[in-house]
């Protein structure tokens, strides 16, 4: 996990994944050898990092897309099997991108696993990933046992074409009133190896700090629909760090935002950056600093 993440370490203070899996991590030419091969079509840059670590700790090798136009061009080589796709991504959504693909389908006579992730909570959304063709979905932030039970139904390692239950250490996050649930990370990414993990968070603290300064110019531009947006963007990578109570907030202000309640948007905005920096300030505590 932490060489995934560019960090140099010797192998016996590399933690062990707290979800056992069978697999070894496969190689890029492996993978497409055995068809195991998939891309991630998702824009967002703190989710990539999260949800291929969790891909290759979970034996699947992975290549990233960081928009609907990308993934169409990377997906027409042939090489993957199955794509992750994220619902909302820039050029073209993951509704699109999925019409596109199956659309090309249709003249090769092989149709392969498109399975949606989204942080999305609108019903009918989920209902039109069905409709354009995907397979299936999960919600982000997805847990490592969530993700492996929907990979091994539409492309299990070994080959079985079963689905394997398997009890999971890692469970999901458990908001106890607290700013920052610090157990949540580590159960999303598969890890306690606390150098990673904090090395994560700060990443997280600069993303946000990014984010909010975005939704500060796009609620000065009066443009209600990207602060929605914005909002909905940095939703997920909240609730993944186990800031609970930011990623309500964020929520709301998405809300607030796609309904263009500029009421609501100035009174969210302002609660959104004061818990941004108890978050800030609790990290401190934890000798985390942007």
């Amino acid at each position: 996990m932490a060489l995934a993440a560019g960090r140099k370490v010797k192998s016996k203070d590399v933690a062990q994944p707290l979800l056992e899996t069978p697999h070894k991590l496969s190689s890029i030419a492996d993978a497409e050898a055995s068809g195991y091969m998939i891309l991630l079509a998702e824009d967002n840059r703190m989710n990539q990092r999260v949800i291929v670590l969790q891909l290759r700790s979970l034996g699947y090798a992975v290549e990233v897309a960081g928009d609907g136009r990308e993934a169409l061009a990377m997906w027409k080589s042939g090489r993957y099997s199955l794509l992750l796709v994220d619902f909302h991504m820039p050029h073209m959504d993951g509704f699109e991108l999925t019409r596109q693909i199956r659309k090309l389908e249709t003249s090769t006579g092989e149709r392969k696993p498109i399975i949606g992730i989204s942080s999305s909570t609108v019903p009918s959304e989920f209902e039109l990933s069905a409709t354009v063709g995907m397979d299936g979905s999960v919600s982000k932030p997805a847990t490592l046992e969530t993700l492996l039970e929907k990979l091994e139904q539409w492309l299990p390692l070994d080959g079985s074409g079963v689905t394997r239950s398997r009890e999971s250490a890692v469970s999901a996050a458990q908001d106890e009133g607290g700013v920052v649930d610090w157990e949540a990370l580590g159960g999303y990414m598969g890890t306690d190896d606390k150098v990673l993990l904090r090395e994560f968070f700060t990443d997280f603290l600069r993303y946000g700090a990014s984010i909010l300064e975005e939704i500060a110019q796009a609620k000065a531009a009066q443009d209600a629909a990207q602060v929605g947006a914005l909002a909905h963007r940095f939703k997920s990578s909240t609730r993944m760090v186990g800031a609970n109570t930011l990623a309500d907030s964020c929520l709301r202000l998405e809300s607030a935002g796609l309904e263009s309640r500029w009421r609501d948007i100035h009174h969210e905005h302002a609660l959104l950056q004061e818990f941004f920096a108890a978050v800030v300030a609790e990290a401190g505590e934890h000798d985390i600093v942007i």
